[in-house]
């Protein structure tokens, strides 16, 4: 980081934070989000089709496993090709608030295992203001507003414009 650059303004100097290599980093994160991948893919071989059309309730997570899992293959190319190829050296990647990260992944794979038994509507309006509090946000109203519009939002698009009823 430079000084005056963009993440040296949003660095908390007193926050916990954790050195790890970056391609390291870049390695396990990448193995970790493509077995994310398939299990949405596998998961989603679970939902009913309730649908005629071609977009169906199982499309959704179907797009978000491919989508994943090509960025997963990118991130563990990208750990390989200071090996591979000689191209950069390793970097050290600096994370603040650790236990704030931790929890935001708990809470995701919560969320996940929620889903089938609450369905969409319950799960989300349960677990995002979770999600909110442990990304930083500590206003209530704001995180009240927050849930309530994404899930109005989400009614709207697939429900009401596609067409499509969510899990």
């Amino acid at each position: 980081m430079t000084t005056g650059s963009h993440e040296d303004h949003d660095a908390d100097p007193t926050a916990p934070a954790v050195e790890i290599s970056a391609n390291k980093l870049d390695a396990a994160s990448g193995a970790a989000l493509f077995a994310l991948a398939a299990w949405l893919w596998h998961g989603a071989a679970d939902i009913e089709v309730v649908s005629s059309s071609g977009v169906g309730p199982a499309f959704f997570p179907r797009a978000v496993a491919i989508l994943l899992a090509g960025g997963s293959l990118l991130l563990i190319l990208q750990a390989l090709a200071p090996r591979l190829f000689g191209i950069q050296p390793d970097r050290v990647v600096q994370v603040q608030r650790p236990g704030s990260v931790l929890a935001a992944i708990a809470i995701v794979i919560v969320y996940a295992a929620l889903l089938g038994r609450l369905t969409y509507y319950p799960a989300t309006a349960m677990l995002l203001p979770c999600l909110l509090w442990a990304a930083g946000l500590r206003r209530p109203f704001a995180i009240v507003a927050c849930t309530f519009g994404f899930l109005a939002f989400t009614k709207i698009l697939f429900e009401t414009v596609l067409g499509t009823p969510l899990p």
